[in-house]
């Protein structure tokens, strides 16, 4: 019947997310697993994100023989939203060849927001961007992170493509300029090919 089509149809992205995001899981490496928090001490839950210091950020962004794609954002800056519909068609295309790590940097500011806060703030980017990555989000805590290639002079987001070896191939501070998703998808095949 026409119903039965209707929400056969709406329910395709939903499987399609799903096994996006088990696939994704299943890539990561085994040291990385078991690091961060999905629960804050308050009782809030993580839905879409992973709660980081630190330590386990740069465990998680140490060479593993996979290419990383580092993203470096921040939920107040309006750049970041408009590279979302590139990096979402990117991931869908990519996901199962690089890692994607999404690192929010909205607790490190002179006026942080709460974890809580920080929390909803990242999970409502995930659920109305229709985000398919998980964001770790900082804690802020401990001193600048090593070997997440981030530049704190440089404008959010920060788009680091990094091959195996730990080396950056691609970087893009700022929104996408016209063209440049081209280049990263280039550069993606040539590191991931």
């Amino acid at each position: 019947t026409p119903g039965q089509g209707n929400g056969f149809m709406a329910m395709t992205p939903k499987r399609i997310l799903r096994r996006l995001r088990r696939r994704i899981r299943s890539k990561r490496p085994t040291e990385s697993a078991e690091v961060g928090q999905r629960r804050l001490s308050d009782g809030t839950v993580l839905e879409r994100c992973i709660w980081m210091n630190r330590q386990e950020i740069e465990q998680t962004t140490s060479p593993s023989g996979r290419a990383q794609l580092l993203i470096h954002w921040r939920s107040d800056e309006s750049a970041c939203v408009q590279d979302l519909p590139d990096l979402r068609e990117i991931h869908l295309f990519w996901a199962h060849h690089v890692d994607y790590v999404a690192i929010c940097w909205d607790r490190v500011s002179e006026n942080p927001p709460t974890p809580p806060e920080v929390a909803a703030t990242v999970d409502a980017w995930h659920r109305d961007y229709g985000l398919t990555w998980e964001s770790v989000i900082f804690d802020g805590q401990g001193g600048a992170l090593q070997g997440v290639h981030f530049d704190a002079e440089a404008a959010f987001p920060q788009m680091i493509l990094v091959d195996g070896n730990g080396e950056v191939v691609f970087r893009r501070n700022g929104a996408f300029a016209s063209g440049e998703h081209i280049q990263l998808r280039q550069w993606l095949r040539k590191v991931c090919g």
